[in-house]
């Protein structure tokens, strides 16, 4: 209906103006014409209307957008969280509430109250608000633009985390004032009134510079380590300038400006103006709208207030631009000017979750972020952060098949060097096959290496930032010791991370953080492909290492299987050997493997929905071409003959289902129905790519 109404505005001219006036009530402003883009490479993301939209601010927990709404009429004013789905969640009332801002350690929320003269906190996913700072110049206070220093700023003016208010003076003095995003009160002023301020709506910290936008002054100004300000000299005229913003990747300003009803980019060093924008709805007046980028980069949020809309802009670069990154692979990536970026992309399933790693090598000053993005451009978590991830960092489980993007950045912008990335597969699985047995699906570079129980391996770290995989099949109730350790000469010191088959993280020796040594799990939530992660414990070190994986009875490492542990685990009267469900000492479940609820040959097909299934009953899921059983009785076994016997001229490749339809030999008739179970259990060999129990050493 929106973009029905813009067409309509367009085709009929003043007279949709004109009606459109008249119904303000019922039809909104947003209604109107879109911004048009002038500057290359943006592309619009989103669009969220709110009226009376103001200061709308990314926020890096949780990818939200937080913002105030002004002098409401008949909605109730306040600070507000717009959700997912475009609808809006009031965390705070207020009467005049201005400006956002959020401290990057703990996710705070900060605005401000016109004539109250209060700066207000509201803790990340909490409702209501305290007084933070209150003790500003006395008389009519106007705290209006707010922004916090990033952790990486650096100058005499600022400490990273404190934050700068502009109070523009209606009634009062036109300020600026520090305060502290850790501690409330002792707010300080910075700049106090000399006459060099005449309207300060906003402010901006980068990463070494503070600027303010005078809308009375029609200027963009440069805050001095002493506290003074210098107009900056531009190329053209910004008659009313409301809101300002760094670009992180440039330290570029970006600025909105009334008078013209467009962004414009402004490079402070020399002064040069260029429109990113133009066609919004403003109105010049004390009442700011607001620009923000996240911290990537990537995403510019422009809010008009006069046209009740916030613009969410994305330059993700294009997926064909980017390098492949294969499941088990470690990029290389260098950072060879400030601000630059490396674009990756990999393919995956609905459900898989992965683990982004990013890290520095060779010593460099670059501290690199990853973040995610869907297919469609949807921005998507990362170690639980939306702005950008250090370290290793899991996703949530993938929305849908496709291929996925990933953006390494400098934190910062501010720094050059080397850079590692690197991806793995944390959920027993990955684009629709099993990571687990009978050879995992994650085979980039050194790829997912399957353990088996109680059998050290041997694993390496080639370079900084990297991680290696490993998969082993576990059973609910079980508890696993996991152990590592480094090989003579190693400089690296190896932790061990372990998932669930689902993805999700389980603590070793009771905390979910990187742990070293011996370590053990909690109880395991769930029968299948747990996924263990070592990787160094500074992301720095290289060198050799082992890796072991035991299972826990009574606290002692002893890897015994369902069909050897003297339980019957399935409740049906039968222990171990005696059960039917137990072909051999060391099968996974006592259940038929065909209604154990397992992959148990990893071809991502379960129970009776796996064609090798003929019922709930039947004691292999395997293929009959790689099960070790001369299924149709003609003395010939699977395609590889099993190591003990011709192979099956019937099987032309491992996965076939069916060895030849079973049908009456030799007069045996139905005899041989009678005696198949016999057989299986006879001849079923020991195949380490059985995926429904532990392995075993040899």
């Amino acid at each position: 209906m929106k973009a029905g109404f813009k067409q309509a505005s367009a085709r009929f001219g003043s007279w949709c103006a004109i009606v459109g006036t008249l119904l303000m009530g019922l039809f909104p402003a947003g209604a109107e014409a879109i911004p048009v883009l002038v500057e290359a490479g943006w592309t619009l993301a989103r669009t969220d209307f709110f009226t009376d939209a103001q200061a709308a601010r990314f926020h890096p927990f949780d990818g939200r957008l937080y913002l105030v709404r002004l002098k409401p009429t008949t909605l109730a004013g306040g600070l507000y969280r717009i959700e997912e789905d475009g609808s809006s969640t009031l965390l705070a009332p207020a009467t005049r509430p201005t400006g956002v801002a959020i401290d990057p350690v703990d996710g705070a929320i900060f605005h401000g109250e016109v004539q109250a003269g209060i700066l207000y906190r509201t803790a990340f996913g909490a409702t209501g608000r305290q007084v933070w700072a209150s003790t500003f110049h006395s008389g009519d206070d106007d705290p209006m633009g707010i922004d916090i220093a990033p952790l990486h700023h650096v100058s005499t003016l600022l400490n990273p985390r404190e934050g700068v208010l502009a109070d523009e003076g209606t009634g009062g003095p036109r300020e600026i004032w520090r305060f502290d995003a850790a501690s409330p009160g002792g707010e300080t002023v910075v700049h106090a009134e000399d006459g060099t301020l005449l309207k300060p709506v906003d402010v901006t910290v980068g990463a070494t510079d503070v600027y303010v936008a005078d809308l009375d002054g029609s200027a963009v100004l440069h805050i001095e380590n002493d506290g003074s300000v210098t107009p900056l000299v531009t190329s053209q005229p910004i008659p009313g300038p409301i809101a300002v913003e760094v670009d992180p990747r440039s330290e570029e300003l970006l600025v909105i400006d009334t008078g013209n009803d467009e962004v414009l980019r402004v490079d402070p060093l020399s002064g040069a103006v260029s429109v990113v924008m133009t066609g919004l709805i403003l109105t010049a007046s004390t009442d700011q709208s607001g620009l923000h980028m996240t911290p990537d980069g990537v995403e510019l949020i422009v809010t008009d207030r006069s046209a009740h809309e916030v613009y969410t802009y994305s330059r993700l670069p294009a997926t064909s631009s980017a390098l492949d990154l294969a499941c088990g692979e470690t990029g290389l990536p260098t950072f060879s000017v400030l601000g630059e970026t490396a674009l990756y992309r990999f393919t995956a399933g609905a459900g898989d979750v992965v683990a982004v790693t990013a890290a520095s090598r060779n010593a460099s000053g670059a501290f690199p972020h990853a973040a995610l993005f869907a297919p469609d451009g949807t921005r998507l978590a990362l170690g639980g952060v939306f702005g950008g991830c250090y370290g290793l960092c899991p996703s949530d489980p993938l929305p849908v098949d496709g291929t996925y993007r990933v953006v390494l950045f400098e934190d910062g912008h501010d720094a050059t060097g080397d850079a590692s990335i690197s991806l793995a597969s944390l959920s027993g699985a990955f684009a629709g096959g099993s990571n687990g047995k009978p050879a995992p699906v994650c085979e980039g570079g050194e790829g997912t290496v399957f353990l088996q129980c109680g059998v050290p391996a041997a694993g390496a770290l080639v370079v900084e930032g990297d991680t290696d995989p490993f998969t082993i099949l576990a059973s609910a109730g079980e508890t696993l010791r996991v152990t590592t350790a480094p090989t003579a000469g190693s400089s690296a010191l190896p932790q061990a991370l372990l998932f669930a088959p689902g993805g999700a993280p389980l603590s070793l020796n009771g905390s979910s953080a990187p742990c070293s040594g011996v370590c053990d799990s909690a109880t395991l939530p769930g029968d299948g492909t747990y996924t263990v992660v070592v990787l160094d414990a500074f992301l720095s070190g290289i060198g050799g290492y082992d890796v072991q994986v035991d299972d826990l009875v009574g606290g002692q490492p002893i890897c015994q299987a369902a069909c050897s542990d003297g339980i019957d685990n399935d409740g049906d009267g039968n222990v171990d050997g005696a059960d039917s469900g137990c072909l051999v000492a060391d099968d996974f479940s006592e259940e038929p493997a065909c209604n154990d609820g397992i992959d148990n040959d990893g071809d991502g097909l379960i129970d009776v929905a796996d064609a090798s299934c003929v019922s709930s009953n039947w004691p292999s899921e395997d293929p009959q071409c790689d099960d070790g059983i001369d299924n149709d009785g003609d003395g010939f076994i699977d395609w590889d003959g099993a190591g003990v016997a011709f192979s099956d001229p019937q099987c032309t490749f491992q996965w076939q289902g069916r060895e030849k339809a079973i049908r009456p030999l030799c007069g045996l008739g139905a005899e041989l129905g009678v005696l198949l179970p016999l057989i299986f259990v006879a001849r079923r060999r020991r195949n380490s790519r059985r995926g429904h129990r532990l392995g075993r050493a040899a």
